[in-house]
């Protein structure tokens, strides 16, 4: 085994790790609140479907990279290939499907009460579980193709050309099959995501130049509460993209 896959295994299991447990003890944390208390917060059902697609995420996709870079070794088999994609681009799609969820019942409930969202303000936590649910069901349709042009690399996979090799396993000549509607979904739901952010930045602007006059002169700008909020918005934006570690945690 060289120094270079020990490297990676080692970046690669801890890296999981960290996340596995961070997003557990959050999931396990929102979820006894959840099912054990009358005062959950509407929230916190979209959380614990966040909490668990990363886990998902992780489960998939890092703990098979360090097992491969430290056993040296093509240690699934054609099923366990198809299976481990499949669940690594559902939970994929899932996180960011929540994520854009969250951010637009984040976006419902600051609104203002004059606004024309004033409405649904009473009824959002009805529609929370029910587009958990559907968001399950959409990304397990979208991404039901993967298992067929996933398969276990062989030595021969290299002579049928067109296909792309992803260390443990190979994925067939169907490029446009698998990222046409995955990548249609992440468009969609990215720029809901970005524009209802956008819609939470601007009114915590305007409130926060409503509000300036009465703000202690002693506090550092950074302490103003609209200021903080935006910072947890802006960096939930950026790191949608990143490995989903524990980056909700801010939200609560």
């Amino acid at each position: 085994m060289s120094l270079y896959s020990i490297a990676m295994g080692i970046i690669f299991s801890s890296q999981s790790g960290v996340g596995i447990f961070g997003n557990s003890l959050f999931l396990c944390c929102y979820g006894f609140t959840l099912f054990s208390s009358h005062r959950s917060r509407p929230m916190e059902p979209l959380l614990v479907q966040l909490m668990l697609s990363n886990t998902i995420v992780l489960l998939s996709q890092g703990c098979p990279l360090a097992l491969f870079h430290l056993d040296n070794g093509y240690f699934l088999g054609n099923a366990g290939c198809k299976m481990l994609f499949y669940l690594q681009r559902v939970g994929r799609g899932h996180s960011i499907c929540t994520t854009c969820l969250l951010s637009a019942f984040q976006a419902v409930t600051i609104s203002l009460s004059h606004s024309s969202l004033e409405k649904f303000k009473v009824r959002l936590p009805k529609f929370i579980r029910p587009s958990c649910l559907l968001c399950w069901i959409f990304n397990v349709i979208v991404e039901i193709n993967v298992p067929i042009y996933i398969t276990v690399l062989r030595s021969d996979n290299s002579s049928h050309g067109g296909g792309l090799n992803l260390l443990y396993c190979y994925m067939e000549r169907a490029l446009k099959e698998l990222t046409l509607l995955p990548s249609f979904r992440d468009i969609l739901f990215v720029g809901c995501m970005v524009f209802t952010s956008g819609y939470m930045v601007f009114l915590l602007y305007r409130h926060h130049r409503r509000v300036q006059h009465i703000h202690s002169t002693c506090l550092s700008p950074r302490t103003f509460p609209e200021i903080k909020a935006t910072q947890t918005i802006l960096l939930l934006i950026l790191q949608r993209g990143k490995s989903p570690i524990v980056t909700c945690c801010r939200l609560r």
